[in-house]
């Protein structure tokens, strides 16, 4: 009887035990899994701050470059001093840079290139570059003008463009005849034309020619055609050419002929500013038809009125006639 109590207290000890190593197993196990999932929560919270502190530098690195590589805008402008210019004349081309603000940008390369040739210039103070072009060749009534900026670090490029318009090249033909009220630069007639002779019943100076025979500035006034289209004589290269609608130069005098009738009636008065006969040594035909002017010392900016009994004659520098 006391041996089957104490094999009963004994199997209940036993138990007991057992069921200690089973709850002090369980208890330990749970706490290892929290630790694991502590260590592995921090190493998630410190590999997202660190992929949030490295995204944020980026972002910073990137504002940087940014920053400093951001160009400014600028502007390119091109005008001319002749909205239509003649054969042989300088037009001066002008390219102008500014920024964004408007304000110029000094000391920038430029390029201005005209047809095939490419010009390099250097803008000054004030943002300009200015390119004297000479019209070589009217052939070509249309010229392309393209004003061309790369652009640097602290500038972005820019470009312009505009067409630079010229005359027809128009060229004394073989005879060609021309009427108008002519003088050369130093104040005597335009003997180097192959012939001259005056029309009557005008005060007009008429004459032919195939081309100027040696090289004069002339100067003309109302150049009529038979066409009746007004044109200026200008002289360059030993040739005589017509610009068309262009006054080359300020007219120094004119030559005034009168029909051989008017004159006809005894004592005709002639109203105008004059010179005296002593300019017409040059032109000693009409010399001797001058001697009612002798002894007229006027200049030619003094108005004077001139009676005459004698026909027909000459008059030089008459502005205005009859009175």
């Amino acid at each position: 009887m006391i041996n089957k109590k104490l094999k009963g207290l004994l199997l209940l000890i036993v138990v007991s035990f057992l069921l200690i190593g089973v709850v002090s197993a369980t208890n330990t196990d749970n706490t290892l899994t929290k630790a694991d999932n502590i260590v592995k929560e921090n190493k998630e919270v410190d590999t997202n701050v660190l992929t949030k502190t490295n995204a944020i530098n980026k972002n910073k690195k990137d504002n940087l470059v940014k920053t400093a590589t951001k160009r400014n805008k600028t502007k390119l402008s091109l005008t001319f001093n002749q909205s239509k210019a003649n054969l042989y004349d300088k037009v001066q081309i002008t390219a102008t840079l500014k920024d964004n603000n408007n304000k110029f940008i000094k000391n920038q390369n430029l390029t201005i290139k005209i047809g095939t040739k490419t010009y390099k210039r250097v803008t000054n103070s004030k943002g300009k570059v200015i390119l004297n072009y000479k019209i070589t060749n009217s052939s070509v009534l249309e010229k392309k003008v393209i004003a061309k900026y790369n652009g640097n670090k602290v500038y972005l490029p820019s470009n312009a463009t505009k067409i630079l318009k010229s005359n027809e090249e128009v060229i004394y033909k073989a005879k060609m005849l021309e009427i108008g009220k002519y003088v050369d630069q130093a104040s005597d007639y335009m003997d180097s034309l192959e012939s001259q002779d005056f029309s009557s019943f005008s005060a007009e100076y008429k004459y032919s020619t195939n081309a100027l025979k040696k090289s004069l500035n002339l100067v003309n006034k109302a150049i009529q055609q038979s066409n009746n289209l007004s044109k200026y004589l200008t002289n360059s290269n030993r040739k005589a050419f017509l610009n068309l609608n262009k006054k080359q130069l300020q007219v120094l005098k004119t030559y005034i002929t009168e029909s051989l009738n008017f004159f006809e009636v005894t004592k005709s008065y002639v109203n105008g500013k004059i010179s005296d006969s002593t300019f017409d040594n040059a032109y000693n035909s009409f010399e001797k038809k001058m001697t009612s002017l002798d002894n007229q010392l006027v200049s030619l900016d003094k108005q004077i009125t001139v009676m005459s009994n004698r026909y027909p004659f000459l008059i030089r520098g008459i502005e205005k006639y009859f009175k």
